[in-house]
């Protein structure tokens, strides 16, 4: 299981398109642990932080509940939830589209390398300290 970022203030909104699947295949389903986006930060290790099991308190991961889908359902969730997705089968691809969506980031006044602005403008704020009036 994982977190889609690592800190609450750059959290997304991330979207689960099912395409295909064996809706009657549990095995297929993503699972989420609810409540797990107010859970407090964890310190990346060996380059994680991603990870429920580098969080302090991995038996969490019982908490987790399989989430029902059909092809052409969403699944919307706060990125800071603790999820995974669902597995094929050798007899049915599991096939799925993630989706993040997340305000810009007013402090760099740049879209990063794998981000698209979608919709309004980026709206520079530039850093505190370089501010000379107010």
């Amino acid at each position: 299981m994982h977190r889609d970022l690592l800190h609450w203030s750059r959290s997304p909104i991330t979207l689960l398109l099912m395409l295909d699947c064996a809706p009657d295949d549990p095995q297929a389903w993503p699972s989420l642990i609810p409540g797990s986006h107010l859970w407090p930060t964890s310190e990346p290790s060996n380059g994680g932080g991603y990870w429920l099991d580098e969080a302090p308190e991995p038996e969490l991961a019982g908490q987790a509940v399989k989430v029902p889908m059909n092809p052409g359902d969403v699944l919307v969730m706060d990125g800071m939830t603790y999820h995974s997705a669902g597995l094929g089968s050798p007899d049915r691809a599991r096939v799925m589209v993630t989706l993040c969506l997340r305000t810009p980031d007013e402090l760099t006044g740049e879209a990063g390398p794998n981000e698209q602005l979608v919709a309004g403008s980026i709206r520079y704020e530039g850093q505190p300290r370089w501010r000379r009036n107010g």
